[in-house]
């Protein structure tokens, strides 16, 4: 099997739009890279090795100052195309297998409170803005989930947002308080600027709202406020994760509302309030 016909395959059965994008770019990367290596194109997938992809780690490391999390993203995509390749019998072995990966220093979420989140609101004069953040802040959504979320996809009869085609390109709901049910409700009445289409969180220029303005306007408001810690978009939803567990709700029902695939990824929760019980058991 030649390689970019193994590509094209392995990326059309992707469901998620975003992981398949993201999968793409990494691989085409990692065929430049192989090109100033003197890989000849076309080439078949067995001609790559092992050492082809350590070596290519070890150039994002050294050559490009990647952060271990940026190379453990481009193994893992390399990983997933190989599994795929292998499953089909394309390939005998998987020459991702074996190779050494820098260790990665995962750093704790940072999370703000009820209080810190209506401080940061009140910095933001734009009610769309606003509103996207306390969405994020009282729903855990990806930053994306939010931004994509249509009028028809929340339910205010059963309090509940339907989130279609999340990460993995999964469906699942998402409940909603009922003092935020009622602003969301209030906001789409009287602050939702009239827009064409149906997204919840939109600009009259667009139509719509992006990540990096959200983040931009974040950044802006935590410097008014002269807060040091680095908040963002994905702070929100840690927010929403740390508040549940501190709430007692099972821990298995937290991952289903944030759409973990594993138990593991919100773990870190868990983890995250035993060390706020020891704590406050210190400082008694």
């Amino acid at each position: 099997m030649m390689w970019l016909e193994a590509k094209k395959q392995f990326l059309e059965q992707l469901s998620a739009a975003s992981t398949r994008k993201g999968y793409s770019q990494n691989l085409m990367q990692f065929e430049q890279y192989l090109a100033t290596e003197g890989m000849l194109v076309p080439f078949k997938l067995t001609e790559v090795t092992k050492e082809h992809i350590q070596s290519y780690l070890n150039h994002l490391e050294t050559e490009k100052q990647c952060k271990a999390s940026t190379s453990q993203r481009y193994y893992y995509a390399l990983s997933s195309f190989f599994t795929y390749a292998w499953e089909k019998k394309w390939i005998s072995f998987r020459p991702t297998i074996g190779v050494e990966l820098k260790t990665l220093v995962k750093k704790k979420p940072v999370f703000i409170t009820k209080r810190e989140c209506h401080e940061l609101i009140q910095q933001i004069p734009n009610l769309v803005i606003a509103m996207a953040i306390l969405c994020q802040f009282e729903t855990g959504l990806r930053v994306a989930e939010c931004l994509a979320l249509k009028i028809d996809d929340i339910s205010f009869d059963c309090n509940r947002i339907l989130v279609k085609e999340g990460k993995g390109g999964k469906n699942r709901f998402v409940p909603m308080n009922s003092t935020f049910s009622r602003k969301l409700a209030n906001y789409l009445i009287h602050d939702r600027p009239v827009v064409e289409g149906s997204y919840v969180f939109a600009t009259k220029r667009t139509g719509k709202l992006s990540a990096a303005y959200l983040n931009r306007e974040i950044k802006k408001a935590v410097q008014a406020l002269g807060w040091k810690q680095h908040i963002t978009c994905h702070t929100l939803r840690h927010s929403f994760a740390s508040h549940q567990m501190n709430s007692g709700v099972p821990i298995v029902q937290i991952q289903r509302w944030l759409g973990h695939e594993s138990l593991a990824s919100t773990g870190v929760y868990a983890h995250l309030e035993l060390d706020r019980e020891i704590n406050q058991q210190l400082n008694v």
